[in-house]
């Protein structure tokens, strides 16, 4: 799968495209982002993974907490989607 795909499919979900709404003005924790957009902490935890496999979202550790934001190296596509999903 290409990167433009991996974007997209990653992107094709009302709640990933939430996460990357809640992450675009400040970093959340996985708990955070489960909270506001009420899902199971493993359900978010999920949608995470597929976002970061996609290279939308970093991850920097805290301690014992990650917090997650919107990737500082977004690949071409994302860049150009993202202004209109906000």
């Amino acid at each position: 799968m290409n990167q433009n795909e991996k974007v997209l499919r990653a992107l094709a979900s009302r709640k990933r495209m939430d996460i990357v709404r809640l992450v675009l003005d400040r970093p959340l924790t996985v708990t955070d982002i489960a909270e506001k957009i009420k899902l199971s902490h493993k359900a978010a935890s999920r949608h995470i993974l597929v976002l970061a496999h996609a290279d939308l979202l970093d991850r920097e550790r805290v301690g014992v907490y990650s917090y997650y934001r919107v990737s500082s190296d977004l690949p071409k596509l994302a860049r150009s989607i993202l202004p209109h999903i906000t």
